[in-house]
């Protein structure tokens, strides 16, 4: 379950470069398919929680500054 977009959630802005994003993947402002290990229907409930703090940990960093 994809979607298509030119949205950088690391820039907050929209460009020219087209990202697929994952509609399975756990809340977070950074569900790109790059940026997961693995599908979300594979993944442990584990493996999705240690994926959501890293992502808002790098949230944190990138948009408190």
């Amino acid at each position: 379950m994809c979607a298509k977009s030119t949205y950088n959630p690391t820039l907050r802005e929209y460009n020219e470069t087209v990202r697929l994003f994952c509609g399975l993947a756990p809340p977070s402002f950074d569900t790109r398919v790059e940026s997961l290990p693995d599908c979300p229907k594979n993944m442990s409930k584990s493996q999705k929680t240690t994926w959501q703090k890293k992502m808002r940990g790098r949230g944190e960093v990138l948009f408190n500054k």
